[in-house]
């Protein structure tokens, strides 16, 4: 079907043809069914479905907010409103144990709910569901961390624009981004159509 329909749902595997043996597909299979159904059997399921569906903020929408101008994307999993609260749910399916976890993700999600909703930090709550560990992890919104990650976001507009051509047209030249030699990589790359020397490849 995939090759009739381009756009139907599909997988990496799917679109480059790439073998991939049962075994693997029963290992994947098999954990997806787990995550689904550890949230099926969770707190988190339990608080979505005692919600009213006015409360529902967004579910998983390609949206985005604007700073200094330039256009930041924010794709929340799950937005609810609780009273004057607003509580963002982040969906994590990794086994990771690490305790100081990134937040920069999150604090961008605040940041974007705070200019669409008109809610102040103290009123934010983001939340990451571990799914594989079946765990929620609270991050604080604050308005340091929020000005924090404004400052990141700031510095990362700032690396990709030295990059370009023109920065006030946003224009690049193909031949200023070599291309990698580790075969490695390009393995892993999602874009190997775009790229004449892998064409061999697939």
């Amino acid at each position: 079907r995939y090759l009739r329909e381009p756009k139907t749902c599909a997988l990496f595997e799917h679109e480059y043809d790439i073998d991939v043996g049962k075994e693997e597909w029963d290992r994947v299979f098999d954990s997806v069914e787990k995550h689904i159904r550890t949230f099926y059997e969770s707190k988190v399921y339990q608080e979505i479905c005692s919600l009213p569906k006015e409360n529902w903020l967004e579910v998983e929408e390609f949206s985005h907010f604007l700073l200094d101008n330039v256009k930041v994307w924010a794709i929340l999993d799950f937005a609810f409103k609780d009273g004057n609260n607003v509580i963002i749910y982040d969906w994590k399916t990794g086994r990771s144990e690490k305790k100081e976890r990134d937040n920069v993700q999150l604090a961008c999600y605040a940041l974007y709910a705070m200019g669409k909703w008109k809610v102040p930090a103290d009123n934010m709550r983001t939340r990451e569901y571990n799914l594989a560990r079946n765990e929620i992890y609270e991050f604080p919104v604050e308005n340091a961390i929020i000005e924090g990650v404004k400052e990141y976001i700031r510095g990362s507009v700032r690396d990709m624009k030295e990059l370009l051509l023109d920065k006030e047209s946003n224009a690049a030249v193909e031949s200023d981004f070599p291309k990698t030699t580790d075969e490695n990589v390009c393995l892993k790359c999602n874009f190997k159509r775009v790229c004449r020397e892998m064409q061999n490849i697939l």
